[in-house]
């Protein structure tokens, strides 16, 4: 079951739009969603491509009217019962009997197409020690699509807590905050613990060797790089891209209509919702 080859990996940081790709990809006959009742829905021969597309639009629809993203009530836990990190965190025998369920098994069987999600390098570490095949997608030059989600608060929201009257708006990294007068970062060292500027480090530290550690990895793991900056700059970049993705995984394509109005839908509802 483990050696399984068509066990694909996306690793992103959470807001980089990796859920996204994964949908797409999973928009054929070829592959199914993450969530194991629709799994074996199409298993049973009653979850078209057309049902996928129309349970896409719903739970977009449902996002934008209660204003909450869930990442369209898709993920690892609905599919394979148990989150990315607890590869890192149990047992690899425990880890194996969670995820070896009749569904995942019938999809074995069938040889459709699974995608897990991967937040870190840690975590995909561990997560290939179980998977010893399959394919992986890494992304990359995520930085100002993550920065223009709605979704992306917590800097906003310390912000918003502590700023004066006069400050303006919040520093989206460490060159604006440096930009900041003298005066309102002496305040925030002084008086606000400078967390602030340590979130701020921190995220920019954490792209950096994000970089780093992928540039190493591609050395010696055959991947693809997923450029985040280009492919959801506009429709046409993505489907290009997701084309791409596609050869790379031996999947079959859905119709560019069909993605474009998807691509769209979704970038105007994360922008919007929280």
């Amino acid at each position: 079951m483990f050696d399984y080859p068509y066990i694909n990996h996306v690793l992103f940081p959470a807001g980089s739009g990796g859920k996204f790709l994964i949908n797409c990809l999973s928009l054929n006959d070829k592959a199914v969603f993450q969530d194991k009742k629709l799994a074996q829905e199409q298993l049973d021969g009653n979850f078209t491509i057309d049902d996928k597309v129309n349970y896409i639009n719903n739970h977009l629809k449902i996002a934008r009217e209660t204003n909450n993203w869930n990442d369209l009530s898709l993920g690892d836990h609905e599919l394979f019962n148990m989150i990315s990190d607890r590869y890192t965190d149990t047992f690899p025998e425990f880890v194996k009997r969670k995820l070896n369920t009749p569904v995942i098994q019938k999809c074995i069987s069938n040889e459709l197409h699974l995608f897990t999600t991967i937040h870190n390098f840690v975590e995909l570490k561990h997560t290939l020690d179980i998977w010893l095949n399959g394919k992986l997608i890494v992304f990359k030059n995520y930085k100002n699509f993550i920065d223009t989600r709605a979704s992306n608060r917590q800097i906003k929201n310390m912000w918003d807590v502590i700023k004066g009257e006069d400050w303006g708006e919040a520093p989206a990294d460490l060159y604006s905050y440096n930009q900041l007068p003298e005066l309102v970062r002496d305040e925030l060292a002084n008086d606000f613990n400078n967390e602030i500027y340590e979130y701020l480090l921190d995220k920019e530290e954490l792209d950096l060797l994000w970089h780093v550690y992928l540039k190493k990895l591609s050395k010696s793991v055959n991947l693809f790089e997923f450029d985040v900056e280009y492919a959801y700059n506009n429709s046409e970049n993505f489907y290009k891209t997701y084309l791409q993705v596609c050869n790379y995984l031996d999947l079959p394509h859905t119709d560019q209509d069909i993605i474009t109005r998807y691509f769209n839908e979704w970038k105007k509802t994360i922008l919007c919702v929280n």
